[in-house]
């Protein structure tokens, strides 16, 4: 809205200033008027520059006035430079510190699990070499987008004799395999990450439908306690489901239930009244691969 009315403003005062110059204009021109001994030729000539310079100072004083963006980009750009440089000597200063202190710190420890995927069966050798190679590029890609860099180009090393016993071993599964880039060693920042390859059938855990715990909750309690309950019950699930063969993925995860679920669940139990009986049931088929897709059941 200020940008619309400085336009206005700007275009009124322009168009003022070119009405009164060419006023003068005309009025030397017919009057034969001479400025400095000029002729009224070039005196009006002369008076027509004057106008223009006029109406380029005139709006430009009248910017300046009514628009601080306008004067911050004139006369705040050195500044403005200057505040960015220095930012930037900071932040240079900070990604050094940062650096500084991640030497020497632990990023992996032994058997640490990287990366779960799945690797489909019947595939022939070719294939999962290519598969495998893959995996080992996007875990590169992945640790350098994390800021871990080596002296090395690539962040990943599997020997060549490991590489070979996996790709002997997941060629012609006639099961799809559960794969794990596991770390081989403990890892400081700046190291090169030694890996290894586990893989592991992805048979059917818990069918659909299938109970996985079961446990009473008093609808005595208060909200806050019935969640806590609930929330028992899901680690019970989750320790029995790993015990069963669900892996975890990279981060420890196994899945969760949304909480808008266990808030709807907090008020039914709050609702029935007495001790109230809660299963954990399979939402669908559970495979190793997981991830554990459960409901509670009433």
């Amino acid at each position: 809205m200020l940008g619309l009315r400085v336009f206005i403003v700007l275009i009124v005062v322009a168009g003022v200033v070119s009405y009164i110059g060419d006023k003068v204009g005309r009025y030397i021109g017919r009057h034969r008027l001479s400025v400095f001994g000029m002729r009224p030729r070039f005196t009006a000539i002369v008076v027509t520059i004057i106008s223009g310079i006029l109406i380029a100072a005139i709006t430009f004083t009248t910017f300046m006035v009514l628009s601080r963006e306008a004067r911050l980009a004139l006369f705040g750009l050195e500044e403005l430079r200057q505040k960015i440089f220095s930012l930037e000597n900071v932040k240079n200063k900070l990604e050094k510190e940062v650096e500084v202190r991640r030497k020497g710190a632990l990023l992996f420890r032994n058997k640490d699990v990287v990366l779960t995927t799945l690797i489909p069966e019947g595939l022939s050798r070719e294939a999962t070499s290519k598969k495998l190679k893959q995996i080992i590029g996007l875990l590169d890609l992945y640790l350098s987008n994390l800021g871990i860099k080596s002296e090395d180009s690539s962040q990943i090393y599997i020997s060549k004799e490991k590489f070979e016993a996996a790709v002997q071993d997941l060629s012609g599964k006639d099961l799809d395999q559960v794969l794990l880039a596991r770390v081989t060693r403990n890892v400081i920042f700046g190291e090169v990450v030694p890996i290894e390859f586990v893989n592991l059938p992805n048979r059917l855990v818990f069918s659909s439908g299938r109970e996985i715990v079961r446990g009473e909750v008093s609808s005595g309690l208060t909200d806050p306690e019935i969640e806590k309950e609930l929330q028992i019950l899901l680690a019970q699930a989750r320790l029995l489901a790993q015990k069963e063969g669900v892996i975890p993925d990279a981060s420890g995860s196994m899945g969760s239930i949304p909480y808008a679920e266990i808030f709807s669940t907090v008020k039914e139990i709050k609702q029935k009244g007495g001790k109230v009986s809660v299963r954990i049931v399979a939402n669908r088929p559970i495979y190793s691969i997981g991830p554990l897709n459960v409901s509670f059941s009433l």
